[in-house]
């Protein structure tokens, strides 16, 4: 530390004030750093064994302001090493090097040698004095017994490589698929037969094909080959004994090789049980199971005994579970009267069919836009159904017309079986969509127009702009007035 410096006050004394030496202390090498008046420093070697030993002695010098005493502890003048140890032992790493530490040492230290050990050959890497390297081969065979005259010393790091014997061993697989329960990979084992691999991969599944059963091979690993010949791909098929998809003895002995691959192949367009389902206005509603992969909806409405004389095919809706928006839009009279339309759809698991009863009213909604609404207070007026008439029609004798906030060309009317017509326009007569059993009617109120703001009084007439806007306005007459000559 530091200390306040008294006349008189010399190495010693400094040294008896810091409590003496440590045991580790370096006492033949310490250092005085003197600071002199114009800041520069000089540098004296001390012994402090002599000083010690002989006060008197020349070299405990008196102290001045500043000086500084270094002293070093040993170990700051000795290099430490440490060994390695590495691979198939229980505690690989590194560990301090002692002097006299052998072979047998180390890996003891290491926790010994794990069972998948090479015990025959293992390496030491030995760092030399120019620090190049060297391989030396070592056996571990009889090194770990204690009495072994062949253990060796270990010299600073030394690396110990003791190698597994999992390194040298080749993982083989086979793999199989088609018709089984865990068709995959699986390792493949000394003595594994193609029975053992269809039980691993859990047996055949109800589609297997009881024809045959395909085994392909490197044929690198056939009995016959001979090394430098060309590797190639050999199929063997073995065909199932009956009818339970069960393999003969013979054939459940068949010794698989590494890399085959095993093909069950299913039978030709097999598939489980299809259900779909019609509800409604139908003789016999129910749940069907499709007969053949290509059935369609009239075959179904056919199978269910045909429509009731209540039925209201119009809006019969179609449910497909899995598509997106699940519903199909139909028209299902055309479906079971023409066989070749397109509304008659292919069936498919899970389909849902249902054709509702009939409806005989028309619905006419949109409050604020009908007059028939802003009286009485409702939302939503029903009529009685009139063949061949257009939402004009219904709007003008049922709603009481259009309110003056009713936005006239975007009426629409959405159908039984949810398509929308539009009102559509021939110059500026507007055509309403035609309306059928069950309809509902739509208006829409006009949206709040922003009043522009007023000119600024005093604001000078822009003569340009008026004659500009007068002449956009003629000539858009002008070409309507000529459209329609050509019209008649």
């Amino acid at each position: 530390g530091t200390y306040n410096l008294v006349a008189g006050d010399n190495i010693s004394k400094l040294l008896k004030k810091a409590g003496g030496l440590k045991l580790e202390s370096n006492a033949e090498i310490a250092y005085l750093v003197r600071t002199l008046a114009n800041k520069t420093k000089v540098y004296y070697h001390l012994n402090l064994k002599d000083i010690l030993a002989n006060p008197a002695s020349v070299q405990n010098m008196a102290l001045e302001a500043l000086d500084e005493v270094t002293i070093y502890s040993t170990k700051d003048f000795i290099d430490f090493f440490s060994i390695s140890v590495s691979g198939a032992v229980r505690k690989p790493g590194s560990f301090e090097f002692v002097a006299g530490i052998t072979l047998r040492d180390a890996i003891m230290n290491a926790g010994g040698l794990k069972k998948e050990s090479i015990v025959e050959q293992a390496y030491l890497i030995r760092t030399k004095a120019d620090l190049t390297k060297e391989y030396i081969r070592i056996s571990l065979l009889d090194i770990m017994d204690s009495t072994s005259k062949n253990n060796m010393l270990l010299q600073p790091l030394d690396a110990v490589v003791v190698y597994n014997k999992a390194d040298y061993v080749d993982y083989f697989t086979v793999q199989t698929f088609g018709a089984l329960r865990k068709a995959g990979k699986q390792e493949y084992v000394a003595g594994l037969t193609l029975g053992d691999a269809l039980q691993n991969a859990g047996g055949l599944t109800l589609d297997a094909s009881n024809l045959r059963i395909e085994i392909t091979r490197l044929s690198m690993f056939s009995p016959d080959y001979k090394v430098g010949n060309d590797i190639r791909t050999t199929v063997q098929s073995i065909q199932l004994a009956d009818k339970q998809n069960v393999l003969t003895d013979a054939d459940a002995k068949f010794a698989l090789q590494p890399y085959d691959q095993i093909f069950v192949r299913s039978i030709p367009n097999y598939e489980m049980p299809q259900i779909v389902e019609i509800t409604g206005e139908v003789k016999y509603p129910g749940k069907y199971t499709l007969l053949k992969r290509d059935e369609k909806i009239s075959s179904l409405v056919k199978r269910a005994g045909g429509l009731t004389r209540f039925a209201f095919p119009e809006a019969a809706t179609f449910y497909r579970p899995g598509l997106a928006g699940n519903y199909i839009v139909i028209k299902l009279k055309k479906a079971v009267k023409f066989g070749w339309n397109r509304n008659n759809y292919l069936l498919k698991d899970g389909d849902v069919l249902n054709v509702p009863l009939t409806q005989d009213i028309v619905s006419i909604k949109g409050s604020g836009a009908l007059n028939y609404s802003e009286v009485n207070n409702v939302a939503q007026v029903n009529a009685p159904y009139l063949s061949g008439r257009r939402a004009g029609f219904y709007i003008r004798h049922y709603g009481s017309g259009f309110s003056e906030n009713a936005w006239r060309r975007k009426t629409y009317v959405i159908q039984p079986n949810s398509k929308v017509n539009r009102t559509k326009r021939i110059l500026f007569y507007p055509i309403y969509p035609k309306v059928s059993k069950g309809s509902s009617i739509y208006t829409v109120v006009k949206p709040q127009k922003i009043k522009a703001d007023k000119k600024k009084e005093g604001e000078p007439f822009d003569s340009n702009k008026f004659v500009e806007k007068l002449t956009t306005k003629i000539t858009g007459l002008a070409t309507l007035y000529i459209l329609l000559r050509q019209v008649q």
